[in-house]
């Protein structure tokens, strides 16, 4: 028998600096029926003290600590084990959510519905942790029913860039539980892989268009931050499942496939803007062949050859890529990464479409 009515499930690693302010935008709701649980990752800081100290503040906080650390995909899962809720909610602990969230998803949270997806305030912060600016993505309100309409849904949340997440999302633990879906330790793309086993197994899904998530977006997240040399193979995965779910909800239309062949063109421009980053450590010679690689890959010849782009950047990365030159390549994503790194506001409002 459940004994709440709302799970919130708190992955912690290191970040005693924000932890606080996290807990407290949950334990200020003014809807009290939840529990929060703090899973301390073995923090390196003083995080796992603090989740104590927040414990004995207030009783709704359980606290976990892992004896061995394992990611976030592993914490979100030690904390799903222990959920008491109805509902499931994952919240980042750097991040926060609005005042007044849970008692205005929760009333969309029927008995038939499975899960409630919100809008996200992606707030820019400049090194010194001042916010920039503000980008706010959120689907429109309505509501998915039939396998179809759901399948519609998964690519119209990808085409937003928000189908990811696990944040942004509230979960019926039942359907959790039904859909027997399994977090995957990849270090990218976790949140992805679970969604796409558990969005095709719902019976209802209710989207809200206010942004009730906070997601605090730092200057070293951008796409030359990180290196992960299975990448490319990783997206190519990604793009499988996704098309694997457009049609098994009969929803694999042309305008959703085009929606996804975007997907996959973004994560080859991706690779490339990766490997030229300073962690891949590569040499020209072996970034030249990564991206002969990826251009010639049968995967991304067949996407290229049903793309069917509309907007004039993406016109353009189609005869770059369709003609397999790695420096006409090289040089197009160095300008996009240009524009993500310095140009901000101008980037995310016109030259990420």
């Amino acid at each position: 028998m459940n004994s709440v009515k709302v799970s919130v499930i708190v992955p912690v690693y290191n970040v005693s600096r924000y932890l606080e302010n996290c807990v407290n935008s949950i334990t200020d709701q003014d809807f009290t029926d939840f529990e929060i649980i703090l899973v301390d990752d073995c923090s390196p800081d003083n995080s796992g003290e603090i989740c104590d100290r927040l414990a004995k503040k207030d009783g709704r906080i359980k606290v976990i600590h892992k004896e061995k650390n394992g990611g976030i995909s592993e914490a979100r899962k030690t904390g799903l084990q222990a959920a008491n809720g109805e509902w499931i909610l994952f919240v980042d602990s750097d991040d926060r959510i609005e005042p007044g969230m849970l008692s205005y998803l929760l009333p969309r949270a029927d008995d038939c519905t499975d899960i409630v997806i919100f809008g996200v305030n992606f707030r820019h912060e400049n090194k010194a942790g001042a916010e920039k600016y503000v980008n706010r993505v959120s689907p429109d309100d309505a509501e998915y029913q039939t396998p179809s309409e759901i399948g519609n849904l998964i690519a119209e949340l990808d085409r937003l860039a928000i189908l990811p997440y696990m944040w942004n999302k509230l979960y019926s633990a039942e359907l959790l539980r039904k859909s027997e879906a399994d977090f995957t330790r990849l270090q990218i793309m976790e949140d992805f892989y679970y969604n796409i086993q558990v969005l095709p197994n719902a019976n209802r899904i209710v989207t809200v268009s206010k942004p009730f998530y906070n997601y605090r977006k730092t200057p070293g997240e951008t796409l030359s931050s990180a290196y992960n040399p299975k990448f490319f193979e990783l997206s190519k995965k990604r793009f499988l499942s996704e098309r694997e779910a457009l049609e098994k909800t009969g929803a694999a239309t042309d305008n959703n496939m085009q929606i996804i062949y975007t997907s996959f063109v973004k994560h080859i421009i991706t690779c490339i803007i990766s490997d030229a980053g300073k962690k891949a450590g590569l040499s020209k010679k072996q970034r030249r062949e990564n991206i002969n690689l990826y251009l010639n890959d049968s995967l991304t010849k067949e996407v290229l050859e049903g793309f069917n782009p509309v907007s004039p950047k993406m016109k353009l990365i189609k005869k770059i890529f369709a003609g397999g030159s790695a420096s006409a390549a090289a040089a197009f994503c160095k300008t996009v990464s240009f524009a993500q790194t310095k140009l901000g506001v101008i980037y995310n409002s016109i030259l990420k479409k």
